[in-house]
């Protein structure tokens, strides 16, 4: 059986009672499902949307009508303003897991707002824009169409902003001496790093909302401005010598910039690269301290 088929079948069974609560203002099929791109492992992601902060009661109480085994980690919504977008509730419904995460409407559109209009690169709330772009409607399918058309057209500036947050971490040196020091953890800890920054600028370059780190090979598939293999070239890193990864890296980096260059020559490349920190090896003090050559 198609494994999106009944899992969305399964979602507007799980949301009759949320449909019928007054305080809910719309609620959402997100994630792989809403994608297309469900396996046998999926989970459901459900966006529930409030006009007003829950009360704990209240959510519990839908909760407890989708008769779960567990519900894990329930905490208490947060309505600040620095809060977190929103709060995740994971269920258990005859051993398959079900997500709910809850939002604030009024954020949810402020959050909008920054990532469109101010090109905000925070990745947690271009994965929320990016959520609304691709959901499916559960309840209140008009809510959802309204913002689906505010996200509709990625703004350019986001793809700048995305670029010069980056460029500084792709010319730095420190992979220099973790390769002459053979510091395989360190190496590969900061390679990962570099690989998602390559990912976001690679996302931003296609004029797309960042959604995450999963199903990275999915996501560029669909995409026409990319290097050839990068997903594979990533890959095969973990497999070869780290001075090879790293060579392999640095050609990649190359023409990532290349692409970026070419879409956004604005941005500036040249002053992040030429003011990149490498540090130096040195077997032999500096020039500047004398005295100590001469004991050399």
């Amino acid at each position: 059986m198609d494994p999106n088929s009944w899992r969305k079948q399964a979602a507007a069974r799980l949301t009759s009672s949320l449909r019928n609560t007054p305080q809910i203002g719309a609620v959402i099929l997100g994630g792989s499902v809403a994608r297309g791109w469900a396996d046998s492992y999926s989970d459901l992601e459900l966006g529930v949307f409030w006009t007003q902060p829950p009360k704990d009661e209240v959510r519990l109480r839908l909760l407890s009508e989708t008769r779960p085994e567990r519900i894990g980690g329930f905490r208490a919504f947060d309505p600040s303003p620095r809060a977190a977008t929103g709060t995740e509730d994971n269920l258990l419904v005859h051993g398959f897991q079900v997500d709910l995460c809850h939002h604030l409407i009024d954020r949810v559109d402020d959050w909008i707002t920054n990532v469109v209009s101010e090109a905000d690169t925070s990745l947690e709330k271009q994965t929320l824009v990016s959520t609304i772009q691709h959901a499916q409607p559960l309840h209140n399918e008009t809510w959802l169409t309204e913002r689906q058309a505010q996200v509709a057209d990625y703004p350019d500036q986001l793809a700048k902003e995305t670029l010069r947050q980056n460029y500084p971490f792709f010319f730095q040196k420190h992979m220099e001496y973790f390769i002459a020091r053979d510091e395989v953890t360190l190496f590969y800890n900061y390679l990962t790093g570099l690989q998602k920054r390559i990912f976001t600028t690679i996302v931003a370059l296609n004029r797309r909302y960042f959604a995450g780190f999963k199903r990275m090979a999915r996501q560029v598939e669909s995409m026409e401005r990319t290097p050839s293999e990068m997903i594979e070239r990533f890959e095969r890193c973990y497999g070869n010598s780290i001075a090879d990864a790293w060579t392999s890296t640095e050609a990649l980096v190359s023409e990532v910039v290349e692409l970026a260059t070419a879409v956004h020559p604005d941005v500036d490349s040249k002053r992040p690269r030429e003011q990149a920190y490498r540090r130096k090896g040195w077997d032999t003090p500096p020039q500047g301290f004398g005295d100590l050559r001469d004991q050399t």
